[in-house]
């Protein structure tokens, strides 16, 4: 095991000698720029990022869409003995109802069910 290192506390002039060796604010007023170590790969700027397609396939009507979510998420609760309240399980039947209506699976043909 290694040896701990036994630290000190820093004196009042340390600290000044310290701040008065960094940059003051004036120093990057006048267009310095600081430079930071390389931390890891860079990320893709999201402009270059294509934009995301919405899915291509069959659309599930709304009515067929919202049995089915309310019934897997009733089903998966009580499965891993979950006890949520009612309305816990509400918000979560809206939350992934309007997820799937924002990823266009979801059809709203309200004419056909009419006739």
């Amino acid at each position: 095991m290694a040896a701990r290192r036994k630290l000190r506390p820093v004196t009042l002039e340390e600290q000044l000698e310290r701040a008065s060796a960094a940059p003051s604010i004036a120093h990057f007023r006048q267009g310095a720029q600081l430079e930071l170590p390389e931390i890891g790969p860079r990320l893709t700027p999201l402009s270059s990022v294509p934009p995301r397609r919405p899915p291509t396939g069959h659309r599930v009507p709304y009515d067929v869409a919202l049995r089915q979510i309310t019934k897997t998420v009733i089903s998966a609760l009580d499965e891993f003995g979950e006890q949520w309240g009612c309305d816990a399980r509400k918000s979560l039947v809206c939350t992934l109802f309007i997820a799937a209506v924002k990823d266009k699976r979801i059809a709203f043909d309200f004419d056909q069910e009419a006739a």
